[in-house]
């Protein structure tokens, strides 16, 4: 799958180098209109924000990397009158906060 495909090239850049952290920018990108999405196309969105996010930490959780993600939910996640710009981001958001509960020591 194309998970297991990033997986695979983080696994082949650790060969290479080093890596001290992430950047995670994917749900930058706006999913567009929910109500337009089917099935396929909500799994996707997830899958590139989510899955693939959750996939990279995996493979680099031994080596404690920093974790820096961006999302487009507004400067209030969501919670203002205005909602969240882009919902899918709050998956994003999720992660990264779990991620910080179990790794505190990345904080820097």
């Amino acid at each position: 799958t194309a998970t297991e495909e990033v997986a695979r090239q983080v696994e082949q850049w650790r060969t290479e180098s080093r890596i001290d952290g992430v950047f995670w920018l994917p749900a930058l990108d706006d999913e567009g209109d929910h109500r337009a999405l089917d099935v396929s196309g909500w799994r996707e969105a997830l899958r590139r924000r989510v899955k693939d996010l959750h996939a990279v930490m995996r493979a680099l959780y031994d080596d404690a990397p920093f974790l820096v993600a961006a999302t487009r939910l507004g400067g209030y996640h969501g919670y203002d009158a205005a909602g969240a710009t882009a919902p899918m981001g709050g998956a994003v958001s999720g992660l990264a906060k779990s991620y910080k509960r179990e790794r505190p020591e990345c904080l820097g």
